[in-house]
């Protein structure tokens, strides 16, 4: 095994998301900034992200998860019969935003594509 640089390492997932996109999605909820705004700052988020992997020399480059709300509630509410509610104890060390429970609220199905 090699000590010395080039790392073999793929990144694959959630990138920090940049101060500017925080702030458009706190303004998209609170009804202050329409969804394609919010789509085009995350273009040019991504964007940079993908400028700053290539800069590195990476050659598996991700998007950073960034038109992603929370990914794994992302992913989880893509079945039928589960859904969201407000949290009031669960809060992450360091950040303001509060992520919501997923519930059930019906039978779980798939019945359309889960992405």
């Amino acid at each position: 095994m090699t000590a010395k640089p080039p790392f073999r390492a793929d990144h694959v997932g959630s990138l920090l998301r940049p101060p500017e996109l925080r702030e458009a999605r706190a303004k998209a909820k609170r009804g202050e900034l329409p969804a394609a705004a919010v789509k085009e700052i995350e273009d040019g988020c991504i964007r940079q992200a993908v400028a700053r992997q290539e800069a590195v020399g990476l050659e598996a480059i991700t998007d950073g998860e960034f038109r992603r709300d929370w990914w794994h509630l992302d992913f989880l509410t893509g079945f039928d019969g589960i859904g969201l509610k407000a949290s009031t104890t669960l809060k992450f060390q360091g950040v303001d935003e509060i992520p919501p429970t997923p519930t059930i609220t019906a039978r779980i199905g798939a019945s359309r594509p889960n992405t």
